[in-house]
């Protein structure tokens, strides 16, 4: 973008004769008449104007490419100019800039062209409690922030790409299948085992049925003795969480798969998301509401109209319809608007039925899955603490009997099909 003026277009009539640039610039000759305008030639470095009386506008149109300085001790009779935005300017042949007298030895003031010159490749134009101003283009790996008043660039911390870590466990010697909770948000999990040895798959054993339903699984097994864990890191958005009793904030889920027979802990997991939250069809970030909107405009789903060929064909004029719609520039703030409204906790837990637990394929003969109540604010908050700040390892307090699981179910928490929550004791 030119720094100067382009509502001054086309020729300037009324001109004195051309000035060559100069660190003095003197005003034009025919000033005296009331002729104010002159084009300048040259590409020397203008430090300041000749003076004249307060108010004296001045228009000059650039022939070259000269350097204004802004703010910069001018000769004896001359003034300097004051630039929007601080810096100096390289004019472009062509441009034009108005100057107006804040009399002698003060400095004449811009008018009439942007406040802001972008002067280098990357520059962004934004504006300050009272003028427009120029954020220079920001470093390597930088990002564009705000505080809710301005704008600047920042590094992305983790503080501000929130993130977090849940964990899985198994002391089974056949493959346990565990669904880890940052889903499409996770990073590559890592492992760890105690005893002899472990095997475990991301993809999950192959000889299970995962469903339709897309989840991030983690297939594990331990040779003979000990316990096998998966950690994984993962972006969170989407917190906070009421999945089983509405009004109550969870910290923490633990969950754990539990054999009927001996009341031993075959699987856990802990994490601050449950694991319907981040896996399952149900988007629940910006671009979950942006598919909402394109569905409503779509006159049904593609699997239940893919073998109709007029229903086809509809789809294929509502897909373009639908495109028009989100390029058009006065559905910009609809758009917006639709994609910042928050979930509802109903939105937020609408795969809970689809994926009720994270345990993928056991025995339901042999194991029941339990979750720790998680309306125990002192029990979960500590859990929560110790799982997010101290790093303790919730998985080895309960393989370990640290952490006792009772066996009589709760009464009064909406869990989904096939989960009983359960109260817990230190040991």
């Amino acid at each position: 973008m030119r720094f100067l003026n382009k509502r001054l277009t086309g020729v300037i009539t009324g001109k004195s004769p051309d000035i060559v640039a100069a660190n003095d610039l003197p005003l034009p000759v025919a000033w005296k008449a009331g002729k104010l305008s002159a084009d300048v030639t040259g590409a020397t470095t203008i430090n300041g104007v000749e003076s004249s009386p307060i108010g004296t506008v001045i228009t000059y149109q650039f022939d070259s490419t000269p350097i204004i300085k802004h703010n910069t001790a001018a000769s004896a009779g001359y003034d300097s100019i004051d630039l929007p935005g601080s810096v100096d300017r390289t004019a472009v042949a062509g441009d034009i800039i108005e100057l107006e007298s804040q009399g002698a030895g003060n400095n004449y003031r811009t008018k009439n062209f942007p406040a802001a010159p972008l002067t280098i490749r990357g520059d962004i134009l934004t504006r300050d409690a009272t003028k427009p101003i120029r954020l220079a283009v920001g470093t390597t790996g930088q990002v564009l922030k705000t505080d809710g008043t301005d704008v600047s660039w920042s590094l992305v911390a983790q503080g501000e790409l929130k993130t977090t870590t849940g964990e899985v466990s198994t002391t089974s010697t056949s493959f346990v299948e565990l669904i880890l909770p940052g889903g499409e948000y996770g990073f590559y999990p890592q492992v760890r085992e105690t005893g002899d040895g472990m095997a475990a798959q991301t993809v999950g054993n192959l000889a299970s049925n995962i469903g339709s339903t897309f989840v991030t699984n983690f297939s594990v097994r331990i040779n003979s003795t000990g316990t096998a864990y998966g950690q994984q890191r993962y972006i969170q958005a989407s917190p906070p969480w009421e999945s089983y009793l509405a009004g109550d904030r969870i910290p923490i889920f633990v969950f754990g798969l539990i054999d009927k027979t001996t009341l031993d802990v075959v699987a856990t997991y802990t994490a601050e998301d449950p694991p319907h939250g981040n896996n399952g069809p149900t988007i629940i970030n910006p671009l979950g509401r942006l598919q909402q909107l394109a569905k409503a405009k779509m006159p049904g789903m593609w699997d239940a109209i893919k073998d109709d060929p007029v229903k086809r064909a509809q789809y294929e004029d509502a897909l373009f319809d639908l495109r028009t719609y989100l390029s058009d520039p006065k559905n910009d703030s609809a758009v917006k608007a639709t994609m910042s409204r928050k979930f509802t906790q109903i939105e937020k837990n609408a795969d809970m039925a689809l994926i009720p637990h994270p345990f993928g394929n056991f025995d339901t003969t042999k194991y029941v899955v339990v979750v720790i109540n998680p309306t125990d604010n002192r029990m979960c908050g500590n859990l929560h603490c110790r799982h997010t700040i101290l790093g303790d390892s919730i998985a080895d307090m309960l393989h370990g009997g640290y952490l006792v699981i009772d066996n009589s179910p709760m009464k009064g928490l909406v869990t989904p099909s096939g989960v009983i929550a359960v109260t817990a004791r230190l040991k």
